[in-house]
């Protein structure tokens, strides 16, 4: 179910079953981060935290306000980056319900891997979040994480407000450049707001101060 070569399935925005919709993008996801690659040679993908290390340090000379761009990088700056808790996995690097192919309510096929990457999980995890928060609200946003959890008892998530903040840095200065309506463009921005300081809370209340 991991190419779409031989599928002829669709994107879904409008699931008839958001609940079941979540579950079924939640285990899809878990099983990538589940792969065995023991006998498999990743060492030609990129590095995710390296990924982000780039973006996070190349600070431009105008940031998007619009996106909080300068909150986020006050906080997540001076402190990135952060230990690795988890072993590294394969990740998809852009799993959001656009890359996702349904067919009479099952998930049949997961596209664009072009961002194919090897690091923490909690990155593709985080960048899922903040899509499901955007598409579907902070309710099915919490039941993913929670999902997520649940089948990946394993997976240490102390860090995943520093991918929050990864995850919210990727739409910077680029948000405008989607074709999105104005209408749209506001609520996304406020949804991301709240993302970002959810993410900012949990960081400053922990024991790492920026």
């Amino acid at each position: 179910m991991y190419c779409d070569g031989i599928y002829r399935g669709e994107t879904q925005f409008t699931p008839v079953c958001l609940s079941d919709y979540i579950l079924q993008l939640t285990v899809s996801l878990a099983k990538i981060h589940s792969l065995d690659y023991s006998k498999i040679d990743l060492s030609f993908l990129p590095n995710q935290e390296k990924i982000s290390t780039v973006k996070i340090r190349n600070r431009p000379p105008v940031l998007d306000d619009l996106l909080s761009e300068g909150r986020i990088r006050d906080v997540i700056e001076p402190i990135w980056p952060v230990a690795q808790k988890n072993s590294s996995t394969l990740l998809h690097g852009d799993f959001w319900p656009g890359n996702l192919l349904w067919k009479d309510g099952q998930l049949i096929g997961i596209i664009d891997w072009e961002d194919v990457a090897f690091g923490d999980p909690l990155a593709d995890v985080a960048n899922s979040r903040l899509e499901i928060l955007w598409h579907f609200g902070m309710s099915a946003m919490n039941d993913f994480t929670a999902q997520y959890q649940s089948i990946m008892p394993t997976i240490d998530f102390e860090n995943l407000p520093f991918w929050d903040l990864c995850a919210a840095l990727r739409p910077t200065s680029k948000m405008n450049t989607w074709g999105l309506d104005e209408i749209t463009l506001k609520r996304m921005r406020k949804s991301h707001s709240l993302f970002v300081k959810q993410a900012v809370r949990k960081i400053l209340s922990s024991n790492i101060s920026p």
